[in-house]
């Protein structure tokens, strides 16, 4: 399988084959119901307050832990349907881990590696609620930016009285 990803072509990768993996399942509790927690994203209507005090709906994505239940074998059945999505997403964190370090490791002193996660949301708890707050919708998550930045010689930007 080739992926072809923002202009790049990346090596071929070998998919997981849902043939390949058995899975053995407990006759006698295969249809047990079990449950757990999964990351969802839903879109939802919210009104939101207009510039001339009107309101409307509108709609916004919003992230949440949804609490799921079935039997084991559905969800073994279900896990090696995202098998295949799931050696991808694993691949392309090693391939973005490989080439952070070699970006890292090559720096001239006048380069510059800037990383950034865009990943971290958090969920949002008011001590006390503004009436405003109500009209947003999309007050309830926060997401924040956290950023690395890489130099060649990270010590070359300190005053020599704090090298130690």
């Amino acid at each position: 399988m080739r992926f072809k990803k923002h202009g790049m072509h990346v090596q071929e990768v070998h998919p997981v084959s849902r043939e390949n993996i058995p899975i053995a399942i407990d006759l006698l509790t295969k249809d047990n119901i079990i449950s757990w927690d999964e990351w969802v994203t839903r879109t939802i209507s919210a009104p939101k307050k207009r510039r001339d005090g009107a309101l409307e709906e509108t709609e916004i994505k919003h992230t949440m832990l949804e609490k799921r239940h079935t039997s084991i074998k559905k969800l073994a059945n279900l896990t090696q349907q995202h098998l295949d999505k799931f050696a991808i997403h694993v691949y392309n964190i090693q391939h973005q881990f490989d080439r952070l370090k070699s970006l890292r490791e090559s720096l001239t002193e006048k380069d510059v590696v800037i990383h950034i996660d865009y990943s971290q949301n958090y969920s949002c708890k008011y001590g006390r609620k503004v009436k405003d707050t109500h009209f947003g919708g999309g007050n309830e998550q926060v997401t924040i930016h956290t950023g690395v930045k890489y130099l060649s010689d990270p010590w070359s930007l300190l005053p020599p009285c704090l090298h130690a």
